[in-house]
């Protein structure tokens, strides 16, 4: 196991979408308890890069401004991932003025019909709201936060990524792409229902449009975040930069394997409320070398992101 570069913590999963392949919406609808975040981030103080999202929407916290504000002030590159349904001018001047780095905005199709059925909000809206934080952002002189798009792939959105790309440069954002695919792993499948089962491509297919993906993001100069998740390069130990550089805290405060690693109820790090980092980070160990067994609520080698690696 290599030195940990990133921590994502999960601020809530609380969430104002019902996208329809979303396990979030079958938790307790909790926020995390602001102590829990100060632990995680006076416990990694050495680590560079925190994400601050989950199964939720975390501008939804009422604290998330505080959390920003938190890692920010010991130096830490922060980002997160939101729906950009809550983007009000007091909200994206609160953004503005915490130096968040980057937020990537949810999204599978540029389509107000095929957005709507997915995601349950306004695609208008969202060009709105992403048009108006870049417009504040101009106002106040900030090079930062950049917006970039997290595209989730379904089989009915598969040939619109070009058009997201597109839509992309169109809107003159800056923080890049970065896409994946329905998760395949049990945990999630016990929720998709048939709306979402028919919606999970085979691994051939995915290989394809991986192939296809990269070539159209390069063609247009367009950055590629997918699965760089560390922003950097790493020892391919367990060959996961999760396993290897990564952990996951939830909204309980436990740290997990990595942001895929739902139940905690079965296996976890430790509690970082509880137990002291350095006992966290010993069973962290154990697990990458092998001392304890993969438990079978989440085997690595079924992951998509295992084996791409």
């Amino acid at each position: 196991m290599g030195k940990i570069k990133f921590v994502q913590i999960e601020p809530t999963t609380r969430c104002n979408y019902k996208c329809v392949f979303c396990c979030g919406r079958y938790f307790d609808q909790v926020d995390m308890d602001f102590q829990i975040f100060k632990k995680v981030a006076d416990s990694y103080q050495d680590v560079e890069k925190f994400q601050i999202q989950g199964e939720g929407e975390p501008l939804l916290h009422p604290q998330f401004l505080d959390m920003v504000k938190y890692a920010k002030d010991m130096g830490k590159t922060v980002q997160t991932i939101s729906n950009g349904s809550l983007f009000t001018r007091d909200r994206i001047i609160g953004l503005l003025e915490s130096k968040i780095d980057t937020i990537y905005i949810s999204i599978e199709a540029p389509d107000d019909k095929m957005f709507r059925e997915i995601r349950g909000g306004s695609y208008e809206k969202l060009i709105s709201n992403i048009k108006l934080f870049l417009e504040l952002r101009e106002q106040y002189q900030l090079q930062k936060p950049v917006l970039g798009f997290a595209v989730t792939i379904m089989k009915s959105t598969k040939g619109m990524f070009e058009e997201i790309i597109d839509l992309y440069q169109s809107l003159h954002m800056d923080g890049g792409i970065t896409y994946h695919f329905l998760n395949k792993l049990p945990f999630y499948i016990r929720y998709y229902g048939d709306k979402v089962d028919n919606q999970l491509l085979s691994r051939a297919e995915t290989k394809l449009l991986i192939h296809e993906n990269d070539r159209l993001l390069a063609q247009k100069q367009v950055i590629d975040l997918s699965d760089h998740t560390t922003g950097e390069d790493y020892d391919n130990v367990g060959n996961c930069a999760w396993l290897d550089h990564g952990i996951y805290v939830n909204v309980r405060g436990n740290a997990m394997r990595c942001a895929f690693d739902k139940e905690d109820n079965e296996f976890t790090y430790g509690n970082v409320m509880t137990e002291p980092v350095e006992a966290v980070e010993a069973r962290k160990s154990q697990f990458v070398n092998g001392a304890i067994p993969q438990p079978a609520t989440l085997n690595c080698e079924k992951c998509h992101v295992f084996r791409r690696k």
